[in-house]
């Protein structure tokens, strides 16, 4: 946008590198719910074709019996927040 100026207080605003690592952790841990249920088979399969460091944690995703939107029985999962951030395509 041409001629579009920000306002001061975003120009002034300056984090310390331990801030910005606080307030990283504080937005993960607001989007993060660790009793959420995902489907299990969902994740095995985004898993399995994700990083190699993230595959060992397939073994360990609980089977959790639950019923999907449309009532049909079917297995999920929680998940470990570290599978979170890699749905939310924030891993590195």
């Amino acid at each position: 946008m041409e001629g579009f100026l920000l306002p001061n207080i975003f120009i002034e605003m300056k984090l310390r590198e331990s801030q910005l690592v606080k307030l990283v952790r504080k937005v993960l841990k607001e989007q993060y719910e660790e009793d959420r249920l995902y489907p299990k088979e969902y994740i095995v399969k985004v898993l399995r074709s994700g990083p190699q460091e993230l595959k060992h944690l397939i073994k360990k995703l609980p089977s959790i019996p639950c019923s999907n939107g449309k009532g049909e029985e079917t297995i999920c999962t929680k998940i470990p927040e570290v599978v979170q951030v890699y749905l939310s395509g924030r891993y590195e």
